[in-house]
């Protein structure tokens, strides 16, 4: 039988920190797992610490050459036989407690095509269920709600297998996938601290803060709300570009204008039709977003359809 859940794990000179990550995958106390590694030809000596672990649970290897992130994420994706998957990655940590929560929250939400941990939120209780409708409306006209990290979000293998895994030609290729995902599934989202993710320098995540990685992620975003699965209207796909065009200028005027680069601040502003009026409300509040419920009366799903609520009567 196929194990419940695949966990993931890639590795690339993680020789640092990949013993707590794999010591905190073998410590799950949902054990009905199987573990990937694939370790993507590392120079250093990770390759020989994951060789060291023999838990029948794992399956690793070495790639002949350096594949780079999103390609050898889709390696793990399509050689996964859970029923959902997570990526655990060479200096994450996972809590003890955080498959198990989230196969259980995932599995009470049967319409939806992952659990998104967050963080507290005044608008809304977890766990709740977003329509696609709702969910792209707090992605685009509100707060993002699917920019989590790899560590917080447990997905279903065959929806994720069904978009051919992640782009390689999108920094932000989680993100993109995920929202990809939203355009006709349910998005569950869940209590955060299910897992611990490490900030280091040299990071995959680190390109998404350089000005190719603002620029590709903008462009990228562009793609998914003109794409006609978008369940967003005409008149909110369009507000959707001008918030976004808001956060450009005010990362330009932020990251680049004030370090005197007026000259990539012009090129940015003409390639993405960028106005005066969007550096005007760069730095003034924005007037236009999308929310429902507060701090005072958050969205709050009945508490039976929380799977670890007891029965009782009124």
């Amino acid at each position: 039988m196929n194990p419940k859940v695949t966990i993931a794990t890639i590795t690339y000179n993680s020789s640092k920190y990949v013993r707590k990550s794999i010591e905190s995958v073998l410590a799950q106390s949902f054990t009905d797992f199987e573990y990937l590694i694939s370790d993507d030809c590392s120079t250093d000596n990770t390759w020989d610490i994951v060789k060291e672990y023999k838990d029948p649970r794992i399956r690793a290897w070495r790639n002949e050459t350096n594949l780079r992130e999103y390609p050898n994420r889709n390696k793990t994706l399509f050689e996964a036989k859970g029923e959902y998957i997570i990526w655990i990655d060479g200096d994450d940590i996972f809590y003890p407690h955080g498959l198990e929560f989230m196969v259980k929250m995932l599995d009470a939400f049967p319409n939806s095509a992952m659990a998104c941990a967050r963080p507290h939120w005044d608008n809304m209780v977890y766990p709740y269920e977003l329509t696609p409708k709702e969910a792209f409306r707090y992605e685009f006209l509100g707060s993002p709600i699917l920019v989590n990290g790899f560590p917080d979000t447990l997905i279903r293998t065959k929806a994720l297998k069904a978009l051919n895994g992640f782009p390689t030609d999108v920094i932000s290729g989680d993100t993109y996938s995920k929202r990809m995902l939203a355009f006709k599934n349910n998005v569950l989202l869940i209590n955060q601290q299910v897992s611990w993710w490490r900030r280091t320098p040299d990071q995959a995540s680190s390109k998404l803060y350089s000005i190719q990685g603002v620029l590709n992620t903008f462009e990228s975003s562009i793609v998914i709300i003109d794409n006609e699965d978008c369940p967003l209207d005409a008149s909110e796909k369009a507000m959707a570009k001008e918030l976004m065009r808001i956060g450009m200028a005010n990362y330009l005027i932020k990251n680049q204008l004030f370090l005197g680069k007026i000259m990539t601040v012009f090129k940015i502003k003409k390639r993405l039709k960028l106005k005066l009026f969007h550096f005007y409300k760069a730095v003034n509040k924005r007037d236009f977003f999308y929310t429902t419920g507060s701090g005072v009366d958050p969205l709050l799903l009945d508490f039976c359809k929380n799977p670890y609520a007891s029965n009782y009567e009124r």
